[in-house]
Parts: C-alpha cells; sequence; structure tokens
C-alpha cells in the first residue's frame, strides 16, 4: 500500500498468520564515515526507527538464528514504547509473544524469556 501498488497485492498476511523476519523491509546502507554519500543517506534516514530493527536483529543475533531459521519478529512504538511480536518454531514446536519495553534490550530479554530461548 506504501508504494501505491495496492491492486498488485494478492493478499495481505495479518500478523496473526505470519511474523515477518527480523529487518524485513527494511534498507542498510554502509558507507565511510567521512563521506559525501553519508551525509545524503543520513537525510533520508530514519532515527524512529532505528532502535526498532536493531531490537528485531539482536534477538536473532542473541539466539543464534539465521536466514533458514523459523524465526520472525516485528517491532514497532505503541504508546510511546517498543511493542515487539516475536515467533519462532524448533524441535519443541512453535511459540509466540507479545512484548512490551522501553528499549531495544528489554524488549529483546522479554522476547526470550517468553519464548523460551
Amino acid at each position: 500500500n506504501r508504494l501505491e501498488h495496492a491492486d498488485s497485492i494478492a493478499e495481505v498476511l495479518p500478523l496473526e498468520v505470519m511474523v515477518p523476519a527480523p529487518g524485513q523491509g527494511v534498507l542498510a546502507v554502509e558507507t565511510r564515515t567521512d563521506g559525501p554519500v553519508r551525509r545524503l543517506i543520513q537525510a533520508i534516514a530514519d532515527p524512529d526507527l532505528t532502535p526498532l530493527v536493531e531490537s528485531e536483529r539482536s534477538l536473532l543475533a542473541e539466539t543464534g538464528a539465521g536466514c533458514r531459521s523459523a524465526l520472525g519478529a516485528l517491532a514497532r512504538r505503541e504508546d510511546g514504547r517498543i511493542r515487539m511480536d516475536a515467533f519462532v518454531e524448533d524441535e519443541r514446536g512453535a511459540r509466540r509473544t507479545t512484548v512490551f519495553g522501553d528499549a531495544p534490550d528489554d524488549v529483546v530479554a522479554a522476547a526470550r524469556k517468553e519464548l523460551g530461548l
């Protein structure tokens, strides 16, 4: 919908059906620290999004999961706090949770505890 191509969307999967992979849909750019490209990128960077993506990627890193792991995480702001919906499926079965926190570390710790990771 954000790209104004709603007519091309076959189906929108609700969060209850599919939690996306950590960092899904986020574009990361690596640049030199002293170059003009960095200034250009900083002009379009979204500082509100950074802690949310950090939360998702930290959950992925701290659990040792990778691209082939059945782990999903979606963090967003809700009432000034970070809300993370997370899902994992492993040999113990499928588990999902919704946790809240004030900082990325808070939601990652809570999600790991709730998911038994």
